[in-house]
């Protein structure tokens, strides 16, 4: 996605009485939704698993709903 296209979805999710978005947790998210609520948390991803690894990257997200 572009930038702009998180611009838009911003706009159109402002529109919305219901929704549940994650995002990776960064400053530029924060600043589109800052008119939601935002929720940090911690993720584990499956895919990210590298053959022979015994521990899967972790990593922070964020959940976006509205307030």
């Amino acid at each position: 996605m572009t930038d702009g296209d998180h611009e838009r979805l911003a706009v159109v999710l402002r529109r919305v009485p219901r929704f549940v978005l994650s995002y990776d947790s960064c400053p530029e998210v924060e600043a589109l939704y800052s008119w939601a609520s935002i929720y940090e948390v911690e993720t584990c991803y499956t895919v990210s698993k590298t053959r022979g690894a015994t521990k899967r990257a972790r990593r922070r997200e964020v959940v976006v709903v509205p307030r």
